[in-house]
This record gives structure tokens, sequence and C-alpha cells, in this order.
């Protein structure tokens, strides 16, 4: 078995979609699940959020893969404070059971 991590191409970006929507409707109906949705998960379309971060300097979407299957996914991307430091943000973290 194959068990590894590198930056999503273009082409598996439906891949992450599904496991964006995995990651809701597994989420959704926790306490807090439906706040984190409407708040800080990525917005719909989730196709052109996630393409965002894959084609942005500052942003990235990490997939882990099983055997060159993808399997997981993170996303997250840089943010400028005001007082000129860096954050990293993530956004969303989802893995298939």
């Amino acid at each position: 078995m194959d068990e590894r991590a590198r930056p999503a191409r273009p082409g598996e970006l439906d891949q992450v979609v599904a496991l964006g929507r995995a990651a809701r409707d597994e989420l959704r109906p926790f306490r807090g699940g439906g706040l984190w949705e409407a708040r800080d998960s990525l917005p719909e379309p989730l196709a052109d959020a996630y393409a965002r971060l894959v084609d942005s300097a500052d942003g990235r979407i990490v997939v882990g893969l099983l055997d060159d299957v993808v399997l997981g996914y993170a996303a997250g991307e840089v943010e400028d404070l005001r007082d000129g430091r860096q954050l990293g943000r993530i956004h969303e973290v989802f893995v298939e059971e």
C-alpha cells in the first residue's frame, strides 16, 4: 500500500468536491455543524472555491492518497493580517472512513 499526500491537481477537483460534499453531509447534523457550514466552510459553488485555491499562490488543497486513490483533502490559505503578519488558515479537512 502506498500512502502519501501532495498538492491537488486541477483534474482531481471533482473528487475533492465529492469529498467536500461528504464532509458537509457528515458534519451538518452535529452541534455546530450548520454554523461551520454557514460561516467557515468554503462557499458554493465548491468547484469554483476549490479551483481558486488550487490556482492561488496563497492557497492550497492537499489530497491524501492510498494507492493513487484520493481519499481525503485539506484546504487552506495564508491570510495577511492588518499588522503585517501572516496567518495560515485551514478551512476544511476530511478523510473517507
